[in-house]
């Protein structure tokens, strides 16, 4: 497992790390391009991923942004249903639609590997309906591919890695391993139309680099254990001010939202955008939030029953033409086999359960509003 640099002097290793011959050059760099700018490094013998582009994606189509699931299989799938994304048998059938995932699908719970499965599997479906399902890196994410299994829960590494950590250390940790081949390919930070999506927030320093710089920093320290890289020491991008841990924003908005929309102005004017999507922060109402006049949703609504005591709070966030709802989803396990009031929902896969499920719809902005 070859995770770090290793340099023979100031600024040098990167090229090494990445397989190719580079020769480093310190000094002034634009916003774009770090690799090529800074590092010399021939575009052609790098790995093309470093360079995908999730800077101006155009989506004509109805948008759907989950947030944090923790292990809970369940309740993705419960929203997925609603949603019509999926059908009775978890295949993606809905057309035209983007669905976005903003971040920590590991930890807390028992399923987060067998819900990143599933979600590569509609990765691979859904351009079959002219549909789309966009993964954002979330900080537990990181933590999981530098080692950090502070949150895991063991029933996990029972139920899938045999019960032995070390199993599951070589899947997530080593470069080799099947799970880190996957998950450092997710971005830190995308841009959808004129929507900012992100797993925790963005501060104002970290706002002067382009989202190409941001995301590919982010990984380049993530392959690096997480340790700050020797040729930028400027910034520790996987810290508390990076773009998956920074969550001053979402954690000042509900007492000094005066202070927190002048950081998202800031943010919004060097990326020409006009809202910003977050997971991260948990709302306490078990819903999706709004502020600065519906520039700013708090998607982190706590779904994942293994928080909760096992009461589940799945919410998802619907973006169209200007228009954003929350739809908060009041679900009991129907254990008894009763009649639903309103909507059954039945899944089959990881437990056949049936569920009474009542939806609250609730318009947070509109164009005419902002």
């Amino acid at each position: 497992m070859k995770r770090c640099f290793h340099s023979t002097s100031k600024g040098d290793g990167v090229g090494e790390f990445l397989g190719v011959s580079a020769k480093v050059t310190i000094g002034n760099h634009g916003k774009d391009d770090f690799l090529l700018k800074t590092l010399a490094i021939d575009k052609k013998k790098l790995d093309p991923s470093y360079f995908e582009k999730y800077d101006n994606i155009k989506w004509e189509g109805e948008i759907i942004a989950i947030g944090d699931i923790h292990g809970d299989i369940e309740s993705l799938k419960l929203i997925l249903r609603h949603a019509n994304l999926i059908n009775e048998n978890d295949e993606w059938v809905a057309e035209n639609v983007l669905l976005v995932q903003v971040g920590d699908v590991l930890d807390r719970g028992i399923y987060g590997p067998l819900i990143y499965d599933y979600l590569f599997q509609l990765q691979k479906e859904a351009p079959l309906k002219k549909s789309r399902v966009l993964l954002i890196m979330g900080n537990h994410e990181q933590l999981n591919l530098c080692g950090y299994f502070n949150y895991v829960n063991e029933k996990e590494v029972e139920i899938f890695f045999k019960n032995n950590f070390n199993n599951r250390f070589f899947h997530f940790v080593s470069t080799e391993g099947a799970y880190f081949k996957k998950l450092i390919l997710l971005p830190a930070i995308a841009k959808v139309n004129d929507i900012l999506f992100v797993h925790a927030g963005i501060n104002k320093k970290i706002s002067s680099l382009s989202l190409h710089t941001i995301r590919l920093k982010t990984r380049l320290q993530i392959e690096n254990m997480c340790r700050i890289l020797s040729y930028d020491k400027s910034m520790n991008y996987v810290s508390r001010n990076g773009v998956l841990w920074y969550d001053h924003i979402s954690r000042t908005a509900p007492y000094d939202e005066k202070e927190a929309c002048s950081i998202l102005s800031h943010v919004f004017n060097n990326y020409k955008a006009k809202y910003l999507v977050v997971g991260h922060t948990k709302q306490l109402t078990h819903g999706i939030t709004s502020y600065c006049n519906g520039g700013l949703f708090l998607i982190d609504t706590g779904m994942s029953l293994f928080m909760n005591n096992g009461q589940p709070y799945p919410n998802y966030l619907v973006a169209e033409n200007g228009n954003f709802k929350s739809v908060h989803l009041n679900v009991e396990v129907n254990k008894k086999g009763k009649d639903c009031d309103l909507l059954e929902i039945e899944l089959n896969n990881p437990n056949k359960q049936s569920f009474c499920v009542h939806a609250r719809e609730t318009l947070l902005s509109s164009p005419s509003e902002g």
